[in-house]
Parts: C-alpha cells; sequence; structure tokens
C-alpha cells in the first residue's frame, strides 16, 4: 500500500491465461481507495487466439485490458504509450540527482539485510522471510537518522560467482553490482553464527575493487554462544590495538612532513624577494631554509617524483603479498615497535589455538591451522619448525621453548598443560597473560612517542620562526 500510495501510475498485471482470482479482487479494492491511476495489463496474450481472455477482465472494473506478452515483448509498445500518456507533468515522489548519501547493504542471502533496513526505518519497508532469496531486486530507502537523510539500498544476497550464477539469480547478482556501483558506502552483513564463507570473502573484495568505502557488520550475535562471542570481542579487540599503535606515528609523521613543506615551499618564498631587495646580511639559518624554498620551487618536481616513488614503496611493502615478509622484518628491526608485534603474535597464536583445543580439534591439525592465522610471516616461519618438530614426536612444550619466541611464564604454562592434560586452559592462560603485555607495551610506545612527535614539529615551527625574526632584526638594524 505504501509503494501504491507513493507511486504515480501504478500497473496492474494479470495472468489472463487463468483470468482474475479472488487476491487480485482484493488488490484492486486497495486500488480504488488509493485513487492512483491504474493501468490493467493482461500478460501472457502470446497470440491473437488468447486475446479473448483479455478481453474477460474488462469485468475487474480498472478500464480497458492491455494485452501484452512480457516473455516475447508483444504490445509493450502500446503499453509504454498508455503509461506516458497517464504520467502526470510533475512526479510526487523525490529526485534521486544529488541528495542523501547512498549506503548498499550486501551480503549472502538470509544474512538479514532486509530486517536491519526495516530496524534503521522503526518499520516494515520491505518483506522479510525466513526462505532464502525473497529479495531480487534491489529495493531504494530514504531513512531519517538523527537528523540527516539517508538512501539504503537493499540488495538481493549474493549465493556465488556471477559467471556460475544463472536465471534469476545471474540477473540478481548483476543488478547487486549496479547498486552497489551506485552507492558511496558499502555494509557488509557477516553471519557471525557461522564461519566465514569463500562469498563473504568475494563480496568483500568486490567492495574493495569498486573502490567504495567499507562497513563489516556481524549479524545475528545474539545467535553466537558466548565462548565465541568472548573469542570474537577479544580477536577485534587486539588487532585495533596493534593498527591504533602502527597508525598513530604514521599519521603524526606525514603531518610534520606536510608542515615542513608548506614553510618551504609556501611561506619561505613570500620572504625571499624582501630579504633580496633590502640586501641584508641574513644568519645562517635564515639562508638554509631559503635555500630549501628556493630548491622546492625551481626543482618541484624532485619533491613529486621522490613522493611517487616511497609511496609506491610503501604500497609494495604493506599492501602487496610480495612485499610482507620486507615489511615484517623491517618492523622486528624498530625496538619499540618489535615488542608491540612480539606480543600480538604470541597472543594470537595462544588464543587460537587454545580455542581449536578446547573444540576438540587434533592438535596437529589445530596447529598448521594457528601458524597459517598468523599475521608476521617471520614468527610464522619459526613457529613452523617447531611444528615439524611436533608432528615428528618431538611433544609439545619442547619446541615451543626451543624456538626462543616465548617468556619463561609462558613455557612453563604449556609444559603444565601438556603434563596435567589442561593445554587448553594453559593457552587461554598465556594468552590473557601476553595481551596485558600488549596493552602495556602499547601504552608505553604512546606515551614515549608522543612527545618526541611535539618536540620534532615544534623544533621545526620554532626553528623557521626564528630564522625569519632572527632575519627581520638584521633587516631593521641594515636600515636604521
Amino acid at each position: 500500500e505504501r509503494a501504491i500510495n507513493e507511486a504515480d501510475v501504478v500497473l496492474f498485471i494479470v495472468d489472463a491465461t487463468v483470468g482474475a482470482l479472488d487476491a487480485d479482487e482484493a488488490v484492486v479494492k486497495v486500488l480504488r481507495k488509493a485513487g492512483v491511476p491504474v493501468i490493467l495489463v493482461a500478460n501472457k496474450v502470446d497470440d491473437a487466439r488468447t486475446e479473448a481472455d483479455a478481453a474477460a477482465l474488462w469485468s475487474m472494473g480498472l478500464g480497458e485490458p492491455y494485452p501484452v506478452s512480457a516473455l516475447h515483448g508483444r504490445g509493450s509498445g502500446d503499453l509504454l504509450d498508455a503509461v506516458v500518456e497517464r504520467l502526470p507533468a510533475e512526479g510526487q515522489g523525490r529526485p534521486r540527482g544529488g541528495g542523501p548519501r547512498r549506503v548498499a547493504l550486501l551480503g549472502r542471502p538470509n544474512v538479514g539485510k532486509s530486517s536491519l533496513l526495516n530496524k534503521l526505518a522503526g518499520e516494515s519497508r520491505v518483506v522479510v522471510d525466513p526462505v532464502a532469496g525473497t529479495t531480487v531486486d534491489p529495493v531504494d530507502e530514504l531513512i531519517v537518522l538523527g537528523d540527516r537523510e539517508w538512501w539504503f539500498v537493499d540488495t538481493a544476497g549474493i549465493r556465488r560467482r556471477v559467471r556460475e550464477a544463472s536465471g534469476h539469480e545471474y540477473y540478481a547478482s548483476l543488478r547487486t553490482r549496479a547498486a552497489l556501483e551506485k552507492a558511496e558506502v558499502a555494509l557488509v552483513l557477516i553471519d557471525a553464527s557461522e564461519p566465514i564463507s569463500e562469498q563473504d570473502l568475494r563480496l568483500l573484495s568486490m567492495v574493495i575493487d569498486a573502490g567504495r568505502a567499507l562497513v563489516i557488520a556481524y549479524n545475528k550475535w545474539d545467535l553466537v554462544d558466548e565462548e565465541r562471542q568472548r573469542y570474537l570481542e577479544r580477536e577485534i579487540e587486539a588487532r585495533s590495538k596493534v593498527v591504533s599503535a602502527m597508525s598513530y606515528p604514521m599519521v603524526v609523521m606525514v603531518l610534520a612532513l606536510m608542515t615542513v613543506a608548506i614553510l618551504a615551499g609556501y611561506v619561505l618564498p613570500k620572504f625571499k624577494p624582501l630579504f633580496e631587495e633590502l640586501g641584508a646580511d641574513l644568519p645562517l639559518a635564515t639562508r638554509m631554509l631559503l635555500g630549501v624554498a628556493t630548491l622546492f620551487s625551481t626543482l618541484v618536481y624532485i619533491p613529486i617524483a621522490v613522493s611517487v616513488i616511497v609511496g609506491s614503496f610503501l604500497y609494495w611493502l604493506f599492501k602487496r603479498p610480495s612485499g610482507k615478509p620486507y615489511k615484517d622484518r623491517v618492523l622486528l628491526r624498530i625496538p619499540v615497535v618489535k615488542g608491540i608485534i612480539e606480543y600480538s603474535v604470541l597472543e594470537r597464536f595462544c588464543r587460537i589455538l587454545g580455542a581449536m583445543v578446547k573444540a576438540g580439534v587434533p592438535l596437529p591439525e589445530a596447529l598448521r591451522t594457528t601458524v597459517d592465522a598468523l599475521d608476521n610471516t617471520v614468527y610464522a616461519k619459526r613457529l613452523a619448525v617447531a611444528q615439524e618438530v611436533m608432528l615428528e614426536g618431538g611433544g609439545f612444550a619442547k619446541p615451543l621453548n626451543a624456538s626462543g619466541l616465548f617468556p619463561g611464564a609462558a613455557r612453563q604454562m604449556f609444559k603444565v598443560g601438556e603434563e596435567t592434560g589442561t593445554l587448553d586452559q594453559q593457552l587461554e592462560v598465556a594468552s590473557v597473560y601476553f595481551d596485558r603485555e600488549l596493552g602495556g607495551r602499547i601504552q608505553k610506545f604512546t606515551a614515549m612517542f608522543e612527545p618526541l612527535m611535539i618536540i620534532f614539529v615544534g623544533a621545526i615551527v620554532g626553528f623557521v620562526a626564528m630564522a625569519l625574526v632572527s632575519a627581520m632584526y638584521g633587516v631593521l638594524g641594515t636600515t636604521k
């Protein structure tokens, strides 16, 4: 009914070969109350012999039925003419050009996209059904959150790759991709009660390839058992700690370099003609700054080329799989960063292995999976060596202790867990220990790095200010 009230013209399609059913008559009553122009379409009129079936629909009281064949396109031209004739000069719908931001809801079938849309809207806007695949076409809905309007697009769930889909799934996949291209933000829903599937990863890659902002939401959290909830929360928390610790110095360093570039490339050249015109003897600091400014202004392509080269190198180092081993080795050579990475890897190792052992996964398989899940290639290789020794019958605690990666307290926990059959509990305790140590290392790193960066940036700005002020005093002395 809401769709009827917002429409300018309604096409009411009836199967001409079956005729008007009770359900069709119920819809007719709704259409009459709405007062919206209605065009009665008699579908499945594939030839002249079935046009008599369409004529029987006059009894519905909606005017002339237009016989068409949706399969073959028969009668579509006359129907389009009738639609154009009844369209008003100005529609009652909101224009879609510009306006609110567009957010596309993506995910596997039955992951809860339509339910989330209805929850955000505060009312039932789209159909929700336990049967997967209820949504076939993207549905745009204008939703007010706070004082701001947003276009949310409920898309069809994608089961498989586009080239592997067939029938309506193929076209639904194409329409979902088109909706993603029109959106600015993609909200990918993942079923938290099930393991992440290949299709989930494919959807995430599709969003990244499209260059859209990405938000990942874990739906059906209430179906996850408390143990797994705690595991996932710790996983997210541990990753956010490391990411924030690594990104903070990079942001501050970039801001410092931008400050230097602005001073050297824009501020200082403004003072250079003044100093040259007055002919004053400039201090060494001022001459150094003016030399840097001259270099920036005359050889501007050099900083640009250096920026491109450095940017390409960093992209290869941090984004490409071939650069990851080099990145891991470089970061481990930085004393403070090494401690953060070390405890992050060890916490992840103990947490994942403990959870798998507790779930009943055989130890060799759990070890193999845990080592593959580690983010650092250097530690993964060293633990892989210990894993090979374990598989050859070397026990659990001894090869890990021989790797030299774990502190004494953790080595003792592994030994006790292996001897008493409480390995999963000891791994959990070790994981909590490493997590606390990781938090302490990050706090220490932030507390040390922040004042250093403030001093560094302040020194640059102070040096520039001192050079300019001393030069101004020299000019004033010469003028007197």
